[in-house]
């Protein structure tokens, strides 16, 4: 919704439900989800946690490090993550330096995807446990 003009020419091509989360907790839309509450600054935000064929997957959304960060990291196996400014330290999001300190925090098993990333991610350094995909790529797990 926060881009309604994509929101206008998606409309007759895609079947699109969604509600508003407007608080911390369990939810089911038939998917079973966990909201948990983001640092994006002033801007209430969600990261969520979903499990899909025995795989627990994590979404930030767009956040600083947090507490909340790191709880929605606890045992997943794959945690999609922003990285809008990769180089750049800009609050309510995460970069290079903050994903070290994440990496740090979560078990080497998760897979870490980069999303929302900037013009220069071919440029940017991955590592073992950090992918980032290329438009329109399809991944399995």
């Amino acid at each position: 919704m926060g881009f309604s003009s994509v929101f206008d020419k998606l409309r007759d091509k895609l079947k699109i439900n969604y509600f508003d989360v407007t608080s911390a907790g369990d939810y089911s839309v038939g998917l079973n989800f966990h909201a948990q509450p983001m640092d994006h600054g002033a801007a209430e935000a969600y990261g969520y946690r979903f499990k899909i064929k025995g795989k627990t997957i994590g979404y930030t959304g767009d956040t600083d490090l947090c507490d909340g960060l790191y709880e929605l990291a606890k045992g997943a196996h794959i945690l999609i993550i922003e990285m809008s400014n990769p180089n750049e330290d800009v609050p309510g999001h995460l970069n290079l330096t903050k994903l070290q300190t994440l990496r740090e925090h979560v078990a080497p098993s998760v897979k870490i995807i980069l999303n929302h990333v900037g013009p220069i991610a071919d440029t940017l350094p991955v590592h073992d446990n950090v992918i980032l995909p290329k438009d329109f790529e399809v991944m399995k797990f």
